[in-house]
């Protein structure tokens, strides 16, 4: 198929639908946006994308583009019923795990040049492996990166006399973060930070706080199981109940790590471990203070966790619309219009600080400094959903159960 692809971009370069000859399009294609940044909120009437859209059929006239805005629910609903589009943009996990699961995505490995390769890989070297199927095959062009973290607030830092710690690295160690936590309550800072478990989702901010501390993986090299067990992964755990018990940190059983984000945006708490760019646009308007994003404490290089956003081409078996939608794509990767509607950064060091000069360059700014510590993409690991049910009992279990043992046990044993 992908022989088929660019021959068929040939016909329709000849043709005039890729370049030139204008008046009506003489193909149309349909792209499903999923749920990132503007994308997420997209409708008929409030049309994000219709500059990017613009600016593409400016170049090419002939292909014609219908935008739809989906949830992810819609995506895995419209998918199951055999529904395809022309494009599809989604995290690559979602679509890995649909390429994995079956969904039939044309090979891209005709556009993962070396020059590519070291384009993406300038940005970070996590990105292109989750660009891959279980196979090895190129199914996803990338288009942003998005990297979680934590933040703190600098404000109530400072005050505790814990401003030292927030270095340009936004790194620091264990024993760092400890010291930290104990100058918050000496202090007088009721709640330093929530520990959370009532719902499954924002897991990333308290699996890579414990992963971290571990200093271990997730996962295996393969993403065939989950590897979070042993002796490190119960001292981690361990610190964590200590923590708590001692009212360095908070916990709540019923919160969730929606409920930690808005204590913390609403200057209550001095740290939320659960941030990204994301979350920071989200409650930017209602926060008092300026939130520090930093990578979670660990005994050297931190590993951080992060969503590469991208492009999948369903091979719906014709070739002209497939060679327009991969067109489509090849234009949006290349232009900062398009990822600055992610609100992520770039996926190409190629696009350069897509943010600066814009109110935004400052904030995002401090995602950057994090995106060397991005680790690997595990998500499309066999299980995933159930395994994030497990670990939100695990962090239950660690404050509640009667020893820590016993809660890593039931974990490990439900992931398998």
């Amino acid at each position: 198929m992908r022989r088929a692809i660019a021959a068929a971009g040939a016909a329709l370069l000849a043709a005039g639908l890729l370049a030139g000859c204008g008046g009506q399009p003489q193909t149309t294609i349909t792209l499903w946006a999923g749920p990132v940044g503007d994308f997420a909120t997209g409708t008929e009437e409030e049309d994000p994308a219709a500059g990017v859209i613009a600016a593409f059929r400016k170049e090419n006239p002939g292909i014609g583009v219908e935008v739809s805005y989906l949830s992810a629910a819609d995506i895995d609903a419209k998918l199951a019923a055999g529904e395809r589009p022309d494009l599809l943009l989604d995290s690559s996990e979602r679509l890995i795990r649909a390429a994995d699961s079956g969904v039939a995505f044309a090979d891209l490995g005709g556009l993962w040049t070396e020059d590519l390769q070291a384009d993406v890989n300038g940005v970070s070297e996590a990105i292109a492996p989750a660009c891959q199927d279980g196979s090895g095959s190129w199914r996803v062009l990338p288009l942003a990166v998005m990297v979680d973290c934590m933040a703190v607030n600098p404000t109530l830092f400072e005050a505790a006399g814990a401003g030292d710690l927030l270095t340009d690295s936004r790194t620091w160690t264990p024993d760092q973060f400890t010291w930290a936590l104990d100058r918050l309550v000496d202090s007088g800072i009721y709640q330093t930070g929530l520990l959370y478990s009532g719902a499954a989702y924002g897991d990333q901010g308290t699996r890579m706080l414990a992963q971290n501390l571990a200093g271990i993986s997730f996962t295996d090299a393969g993403h065939t199981r989950y590897t979070f067990e042993g002796e490190k992964a119960l001292a981690a755990l361990t610190t964590l109940r200590s923590l708590c018990d001692t009212k360095r940190l908070s916990y709540e059983n019923a919160a969730t790590a929606a409920d930690a984000i808005r204590v913390f945006a609403g200057g209550s708490s001095a740290l939320s471990l659960c941030w990204s760019a994301t979350i920071q646009n989200t409650f930017a308007a209602e926060s008092p203070f300026t939130p520090y994003p930093m990578a979670y404490p660990a005994q050297g290089d931190p590993v951080l966790y992060g969503t590469v956003w991208g492009f999948a081409l369903p091979d719906t078996g014709d070739s002209a619309k497939m060679a327009a939608a991969q067109a489509l794509a090849q234009s949006l990767c290349a232009s900062p219009d398009a990822v600055r509607l992610t609100g992520q950064l770039p996926a190409r060091s190629s696009l350069g600080d897509v943010w600066a000069e814009t109110p935004y360059a400052q904030q995002m700014a401090g995602f950057a400094a994090l995106l060397p510590y991005l680790g690997d993409l595990y998500g499309v690991t066999p299980g995933w959903n159930d395994q994030r049910e497990a670990w939100r009992v695990l962090m239950q279990d660690t404050v509640t159960a009667e020893t820590v043992d016993a809660a890593l046990a039931t974990y490990t044993a439900a992931v398998g």
